[in-house]
């Protein structure tokens, strides 16, 4: 009868538990640890709680610091926890320490965190401390301990300067350039000379080179004062880069460090003009209009009928951008080192010819030019050393060399000198000359039509050159 009663009474209290869901009939019964109904029945272990933070913690006089500290559930335990924290110590004046919380309301399988302050004043005696921190939840009591250290103040600041660049970090393409600036500020009123140096990592033949517009700042007292930084970047070699830029003053220094990245630059020629001195030997006028700064090494000449003269061994000019510079084309008996496919041929009148020019980054750049004659003298500069003498400048502007064979030189009234077996000078294209020109009882071979001249002051005279290709040219002077 007792046993049956029990079973009675069980029955009862198990039906009383599937109706508050902590039994599931068919499979078992639910793990009840951590609840109540678990801890009567003993079927699991009993729930609780844990502490733990993230001590210890450092505070300077005079100031306060904190720590914190997590409440996480063991066991499914759920419920409310208090706090409290204490610091054990003799010391005189220690420090104020004061949880964040008084208490929380844990739930099941989860983590709860407060914090507990720890204030000081500049009168606080220094040292360590423990201060222990207690939870409790009815009958159940934790704590932990974290150790606190009470250190002296921090000096006071002292005045001072900084750095800042604007932009922070600078990015280019070869061949360009870029700038930034550099502000100095004063800290706490600081005032005086700030002397500016700057490098580069990595350095190198081909790094971008930096420098500053000012490398001397004079600082006001609370204000600021700045330079330019100018980043070069022609020639350099693509990639990252990093600027030091280094402030000093007395006995203060301050680095900065801004980055910088180069792109790669492009490039581009242009033929403004050419001529022909010789059939050897061609002068290119190339203008550099890409971002790079372009250096030709190597050549390849090449005729209609696909012969061709190389010299992939050339130190031809370096050409910024936008800079004009001049490429002496040479070929045949002319060119040492050229090698030769095909065919020997040199610069032929009203020829056409292609010129390949490579660049050290291997980019190729082609200009077609043809040998058409023309002649073109410019008169320069004109001088009188006696009545029957007179000296010109003429400069080539032509596209082939010229040779003078004969001249004529006439007054307003129409007598005139000539001398038809001239041995003129040979002018070069592009080249100066001095041409002497005599008349009169100075020019024993020249013949004379009309009455008889001399050079005289305050008087024009025509002075008419022809060449062995039968041009005329004819200038006008004054004595």
């Amino acid at each position: 009868m007792v046993i049956r009663g029990h079973l009675r009474l069980l029955s009862v209290l198990l039906a009383a538990l599937a109706g508050a869901g902590l039994l599931t009939v068919g499979f078992g019964l639910t793990p009840l640890s951590g609840s109540v109904f678990g801890s009567i029945l003993g079927l699991g272990p009993k729930g609780d709680f844990s502490l733990s933070s993230n001590s210890p913690v450092t505070v300077p006089q005079g100031q306060t610091g904190t720590v914190e500290i997590s409440v996480t559930s063991v066991n499914h335990f759920r419920g409310d926890v208090s706090f409290t924290a204490t610091v054990t110590t003799v010391a005189n004046i220690p420090p104020v320490v004061k949880t964040s919380k008084s208490s929380v309301s844990v739930t099941s399988d989860a983590s709860l965190a407060f914090s507990v302050t720890v204030t000081t004043t500049s009168s606080t005696t220094l040292g360590y401390y423990n201060i222990t921190v207690q939870g409790k939840a009815s009958t159940i009591s934790h704590s932990i301990t974290i150790p606190a250290d009470v250190t002296p103040p921090p000096p006071p600041p002292t005045p001072d300067f900084y750095l800042y660049s604007n932009p922070s970090s600078l990015a280019t393409s070869q061949g360009s350039y870029v700038t930034a600036t550099l502000t100095v500020s004063s800290i706490l009123s600081y005032s005086g000379n700030v002397a500016l140096t700057t490098t580069i990592y990595p350095s190198g033949t081909n790094s971008p080179s930096v420098y500053l517009n000012l490398t001397n700042l004079k600082l006001p007292g609370g204000g600021t004062n700045a330079t330019t930084v100018i980043v070069n970047a022609f020639n350099s070699t693509v990639g990252y880069y990093t600027i030091s830029i280094t402030g000093t003053s007395g006995t203060l220094a301050h680095t900065i460090w801004v980055g910088l990245s180069i792109a790669v630059g492009s490039e581009s020629l242009y033929l403004e003009f050419y001529s022909f001195n010789s059939s050897t030997n061609a002068t290119l006028y190339l203008r550099n209009f890409g971002s790079a700064t372009t250096s030709l090494v190597a050549y390849y000449v090449t005729d209609t009928n696909g012969d061709q003269y190389s010299l992939t061994s050339w130190t031809g000019p370096t050409l910024s951008p936008n800079q004009l510079r001049i490429a002496t084309i040479l070929i045949g008996a002319s060119c040492v080192g050229c090698v030769l496919s095909g065919s020997a041929f040199t610069f032929a009148p009203s020829s056409s010819y292609t010129i390949t020019l490579v660049t050290s980054y291997n980019n190729q750049f082609y200009f077609g030019v043809t040998t058409s004659v023309r002649e073109s003298l410019n008169l320069e500069f004109s001088g009188f050393t006696s009545g029957t003498n007179v000296t010109l400048d003429l400069r080539n502007t032509g596209s082939v060399p010229v040779q003078l064979d004969s001249y004529y030189v006439k007054d307003a009234s129409g007598d005139q000198y000539a001398l038809v077996s001239y041995p003129g000078p040979y002018i070069p294209v592009n080249s100066l000359a001095m041409v002497f020109v005599t008349i009169g009882s100075s020019c024993p071979g020249c013949t004379l039509t009309g009455t008889a001249f001399t050079f005289n002051p305050g008087y024009s005279y025509t002075i008419v050159f022809v060449t062995s290709r039968n041009n005329q040219f004819a200038f006008t002077v004054v004595r």
